[in-house]
């Protein structure tokens, strides 16, 4: 009897901290604690930064497979509007029509390929000697505190948009111009 009426026991009542916890209406499928979700986070974030981890490992790997010919400018990042160089292998970079001996400046073509912007001008006349050795005329336009660095020269637009998809395989930011008078 006392069971039914505990108010009345001369027992002494056991205080329940959680008691919503302990007496649940509704049954529940997935039971976790704050402990359990504090564990699940630190695994996220920690998984997380493994994959990071990797992931610039393999990056590294990746470029160090493709290493940037002799010759080849490396990016320079400076302010302003600078064209950089993308390192690959110069095999991409074969003349459309290979001319025997030297190639002399013509002033009849009056277009010519854009290939990168250095700040150095060593740099520029290094990425214009490879050009040359690759076998295209290349020129190096000063331009206040730069150097343009440009390959080919064309008569015909068309002429030089045969070659400017050879060059866009190295120099992503290549684009056609009219050469300098």
């Amino acid at each position: 009897m006392q069971d039914l009426f505990s108010e009345f026991s001369k027992e002494e009542k056991k205080i329940e901290r959680f008691p919503a916890i302990g007496k649940t209406q509704k049954p529940i499928l997935l039971n976790t604690t704050l402990e359990q979700i504090i564990l699940a986070g630190i695994v996220f974030i920690l998984a997380a930064c493994l994959f990071f981890f990797l992931g610039v490992l393999r990056g590294k790997a990746l470029r160090q497979q493709v290493p940037a010919p002799s010759g080849i400018a490396q990016p320079v990042s400076t302010t302003g509007p600078i064209r950089r160089a993308v390192t690959a292998p110069t095999k991409a970079l074969q003349p459309a029509a290979q001319t025997p001996g030297i190639i002399i400046d013509d002033a009849k073509k009056p277009y010519t390929i854009q290939l990168v912007t250095h700040r150095k001008k060593e740099l520029a006349e290094r990425e214009a000697a490879m050009i040359r050795r690759v076998g295209f005329f290349s020129l190096i336009i000063p331009s206040g505190p730069y150097f343009q660095v440009c390959a080919g020269q064309y008569a015909t637009k068309e002429e030089a948009a045969r070659d400017l998809r050879t060059f866009v395989a190295k120099y992503k930011d290549c684009f056609l111009r009219r050469r300098p008078a």
